[in-house]
């Protein structure tokens, strides 16, 4: 007889559905290692039966031909980091886009999990260990003034990302020296946003072979999360946002404000304050017209990752307003 149960915070529930159960006896026969997040999952098949605990860290998982009833106990000498094993799996995702009011869609949303490979000391080496962790790529782009520049960054962000990434870690100390996690993240990802707001604007290319991607009014906000095992990483361009950010980049905000003054623009309280009368955003990529005011340097969080945690939005303005 067939048998699955599942015990979270001491309340115990049947499961009798058989799809299940066949699949977790099927992944018990192929992988040596289980991770399930703070559960406790017990299955028997005939005399065999397989115990999986994971309450604070992944164990390795040994089955036993023992009667259903009997206890496997997870070897100590074979923990796994949960921090390090556990969140490399892609995390559940889901997304939706919807058009509004407007004529076409100007939004983008792009997913990449398993995006790319990590060195743990990028990441702070928390678990003293040598091995790459798995980061997973999230991204909103929130077009305005047209489609076509938020298009680029659906297609090309993550590339450049990527590109600057493999660049910084084979020079992870000596570039960036005593600086904070936080301050060497914040440039891989300044030279990241750059380069985007160069190759839109054709400015990364001497020999014009390279035209700009949309008209001079055109432009995006950018929200890009990188979700690794131990951390967090949002860079933020704009006004979308990820839940775990902390304030919008709006013109009257006062230390943009100070910035767009000192850089010779205004900023005009036009059916709510604007650049130039213009642009409800303080930072974009694109919009050539707003520069130097309107600048793609994005705020960046390297924010650990702890066992509370839930669920993370991104999503542009459309949602927060």
């Amino acid at each position: 007889m067939t048998k699955l149960s599942l015990t979270l915070e001491n309340k115990s529930f049947d499961r009798p559905n058989d799809g299940e159960t066949d699949l977790l006896l099927r992944t018990v026969q192929r992988e040596t290692i289980l991770i399930f997040s703070d559960t406790v999952l017990e299955a028997g098949l005939g005399k065999n039966a397989v115990f999986v605990v994971q309450n604070v860290e992944a164990l390795n998982v040994e089955e036993s031909s023992a009667l259903s009833g009997a206890l496997v106990k997870a070897s100590e000498r074979m923990k796994i980091s949960k921090q390090k094993k556990g969140f490399n799996y892609a995390p559940l995702w889901g997304l939706t886009s919807i058009c509004g009011r407007r004529k076409e869609m100007e939004d983008f949303a792009v997913t990449f999990p398993s995006f790319i490979r990590i060195p743990s000391c990028m990441l702070g080496d928390l678990v003293s260990t040598n091995q790459d962790s798995i980061a997973h790529f999230f991204g909103v782009y929130d077009g305005h003034g047209g489609w076509q520049v938020a298009d680029y960054c659906q297609d090309r962000v993550h590339q450049a990302l990527a590109e600057e990434i493999g660049m910084a870690k084979e020079n992870w100390d000596i570039d960036y020296g005593e600086c904070s996690l936080e301050e060497k993240w914040l440039g891989v990802f300044l030279n990241c946003f750059r380069k985007l707001d160069n190759e839109v604007g054709g400015f990364d290319s001497e020999d014009d072979s390279f035209p700009p991607v949309a008209a001079d009014s055109v432009g995006s906000t950018a929200v890009v999360v990188l979700v690794c095992p131990t951390h967090i990483i949002v860079a933020n361009c704009g006004d979308s946002r990820a839940v775990l950010c902390r304030g919008k980049m709006s013109p009257d905000r006062e230390d943009e404000y100070t910035r767009i003054e000192a850089a010779g623009g205004k900023v005009i309280d036009w059916d709510g304050c604007r650049v130039s009368g213009f642009l409800a955003v303080s930072r974009s990529i694109g919009d050539r017209y707003l520069r130097p005011y309107v600048i793609a340097d994005p705020e960046v969080m390297f924010v650990p990752r702890a066992k509370e945690d839930d669920c993370l939005i991104i999503a542009s303005d459309g949602l927060w307003t």
